[in-house]
């Protein structure tokens, strides 16, 4: 991969149907798959979609956030310094162990409160995220953030 690509977090109220579904919309099967997590990574369309459970669905939770998957750490400080230049407030975070991989990152939001992360994963992970958190918790954004993503 050279370029980066679009990555979409939706919070999902089953998770295995959810599985079901993409698997049938992307033509491709998960990445990574855990009791309380799913990765789609497919070629075509080239996007990074995760999947993380929660208790109900209401309009506040179908969607966590939206992101920028770069691949190298050159990539990642050409778009912070570009957010930066356009005056942005910005939440860095560095070696965050978050969605079973170790990333650093930088998180804003869009005028509209989208919050959007701009990330490169560095290695997988064998826990969801390195913060105390409850069943419903995506490690994204996350209290550090709050700042730009409340």
């Amino acid at each position: 991969m050279t370029s980066p690509r679009i990555h979409v977090a939706l919070n999902v109220t089953n998770l295995q149907d959810s599985i079901a579904f993409y698997r049938a919309l992307l033509g491709a099967e998960p990445s990574k798959t855990r009791d309380d997590y799913a990765k789609f990574e497919p070629e075509s369309p080239p996007v990074h979609l995760s999947l993380s459970p929660v208790a109900e669905k209401t309009a506040e939770t179908r969607v966590s956030h939206f992101g920028v998957q770069v691949w190298s750490q050159d990539e990642l400080e050409t778009l912070r310094k570009r957010l930066t230049d356009a005056e942005l407030v910005l939440a860095p975070e560095d070696n965050v162990t978050c969605c079973y991989a170790v990333q650093d990152k930088v998180w804003v939001q869009d005028p509209d409160g989208n919050s959007w992360e701009v990330f490169l994963t560095k290695a997988d992970a064998d826990i969801h995220s390195d913060r105390n958190a409850g069943p419903d918790f995506d490690c994204c954004p996350t209290e550090e953030s709050k700042s730009c993503c409340s």
